[in-house]
């Protein structure tokens, strides 16, 4: 930004557009060219962010059960010019109501499909691979 870096609010009010508002980033790009925020910060934001969801996957896989659900989100579909149905994978631990004081855990992945096959990939991402990606 011209006047100096964006506050953190100017980046989660980037972010929050992306994945609450489904407002994708190019389109965010075009608003925002002038102060060159995309790119540059949210790739920060989410450097810093990789450690709270490197923790929250660590406590998802030592749960001893999981829940997923799928959710519909348009999704770019560039060769068409058009929007195409993509999913977004909650994968949930919650044992209140268990007498657990464990607060329960939401991390969402994406896929093209709705298959099982993506679930049990996502499981074994979970308990296998150091880290997610944040975006």
């Amino acid at each position: 930004m011209p006047s100096g870096p964006p506050t953190e609010a100017a980046i989660a009010h980037v972010i929050v557009s992306k994945f609450g508002d489904h407002t994708p980033f190019y389109r965010q790009a075009e608003i925002y060219a002038r102060q060159g925020l995309i790119g540059r910060h949210c790739g920060r934001a989410c450097f810093h962010l990789q450690p709270i969801a490197d923790h929250m996957r660590r406590r998802l896989a030592m749960a001893d059960r999981l829940f997923m659900d799928e959710i519909t989100a348009p999704v770019l579909d560039p060769g068409r010019g058009q929007t195409k149905k993509g999913y977004f994978w909650a994968i949930v631990s919650d044992y209140r109501g268990h007498s657990r004081p464990s607060p329960p855990i939401v991390l969402f992945r994406y896929a093209p499909g709705r298959s099982g096959a993506f679930a049990e990939q996502f499981e074994w991402l979970l308990r296998t691979l150091p880290a997610m990606r944040c975006l």
